[in-house]
């Protein structure tokens, strides 16, 4: 197992490095191709499609090809799309079939990492050692924004986009040395469970889709309304990287070390709170410290909800509980990206703040 998190730890951290790098700047890339910020939401719902259809077919894949398939496609995939947007404004080709792509290839790897996650790790100890795992994708997004900001504004958005897509490649490469004895089922996952212990987290996990919709795409886009400047935003992006290093490393010693439930309910408590401010906020300067804080609480709130998920499903059929609960959490994001097609970022703030305060009452009736 110690073998496996090394591995993935390697992975995450060159993957992250390139995609990152293109992902961060791809909404303010079509922003600057003249997409209008509704277009941009309707591009991004058609990424969301492409994962949901990776949701629903993950154990056929997997039970055909191999759980690292995903993986691999990403490796092999990912780099290609990545280059397809540097030449969009050359070639003219539309942009939805690759978001769909981009979207399914996207969302399986974290199907295959997950399960390579709970397959990985020791249930005492999960919450740290998800951490260890994570750490190298963090760290990897401490330097790629920031990088990324500095090729765009010296050489442009061609160079930026080859740099990426050789990081993405390498990392795609080194599954083939991920190791599993997983038996998987043939099967279709329709719909998430609702129902018992696991359903309840797959509830609070629709609603944290909401924040993972604004927090992961639009948060950059915000950052350049308001700066009108990449190497701002490269330089936020970086700043939000340390900020979710030192998020992950606390979060993983306060899930193993205290009640499960009560990390949970203060974490959303907290969120809460931190996205009404955002909403309700009006200066530009003050903004950017709320738009920290709001990353690093919602950050503390992954390793402790995947532990208590991954601790619920370890002995029974992982892929399938772990394509549901990614399915609610895309759906989540699904819902505020079409409300985004009605109202503004302060709205949708307020949006995210109300679904957070509604977690709070689901965990509550959590028996951990």
């Amino acid at each position: 197992m110690q073998k496996n998190r090394r591995i993935l730890t390697a992975l995450l951290f060159l993957i992250a490095l390139g995609s990152s790098m293109s992902s961060i700047f791809l909404p303010i890339y079509l922003y600057n191709l003249s997409t209008s910020f509704k277009g941009i939401l309707l591009i991004y719902l058609v990424y969301f499609l492409g994962g949901l259809i990776a949701g629903v077919f993950s154990n056929l894949i997997a039970h055909k090809a191999s759980l690292n398939s995903f993986i691999i496609l990403r490796g092999i995939i990912e780099p290609v799309i990545i280059l397809l947007f540097r030449y969009c404004p050359i070639l003219k080709f539309p942009l939805f079939p690759v978001m769909l792509v981009y979207g399914f290839i996207t969302f399986g790897f974290w199907l295959s990492l997950d399960t390579y996650t709970v397959l990985s790790t020791d249930k005492k100890k999960r919450g740290n050692q998800q951490g260890n795992i994570y750490m190298g994708m963090w760290l990897a997004s401490i330097a790629a924004p920031f990088v990324a900001g500095l090729i765009i504004s010296r050489f442009g958005y061609a160079q930026m986009f080859w740099v990426s897509f050789i990081f993405v490649f390498i990392g795609g490469a080194l599954s083939f040395f991920v190791k599993t004895d997983l038996k998987i089922k043939k099967k279709i996952n329709y719909f998430p469970k609702i129902t018992g212990e696991i359903g309840k987290l797959n509830i609070i996990t629709f609603l944290r889709g909401f924040g993972f919709g604004i927090t992961t795409f639009l948060l950059p886009l915000f950052v350049f309304f308001i700066s009108d400047n990449e190497v701002v935003v490269g330089t936020a992006g970086m700043i939000f990287g340390v900020t979710n290093v030192f998020a992950t490393i606390l979060s993983g010693h306060l899930i193993d070390a205290y009640n499960k439930k009560k990390v949970l309910s203060v974490l959303h408590a907290l969120m809460v709170i931190a996205w009404i401010i955002l909403g309700l906020s009006t200066d530009a300067n003050s903004i950017y410290y709320i738009l920290v804080i709001l990353v690093f609480i919602y950050q503390l709130i992954n390793i402790p909800l995947n532990t208590v998920f991954f601790n619920q499903i370890e002995k029974k059929d992982v892929l399938s509980y772990i394509s549901e609960r990614m399915t609610s959490f895309i759906l989540g994001s699904v819902a505020v990206y079409l409300l985004g097609l009605f109202f503004g970022f302060e709205v949708l703030f307020i949006i995210c703040g109300v679904a957070a305060f509604l977690a709070l009452f689901v965990i509550n009736k959590l028996e951990l």
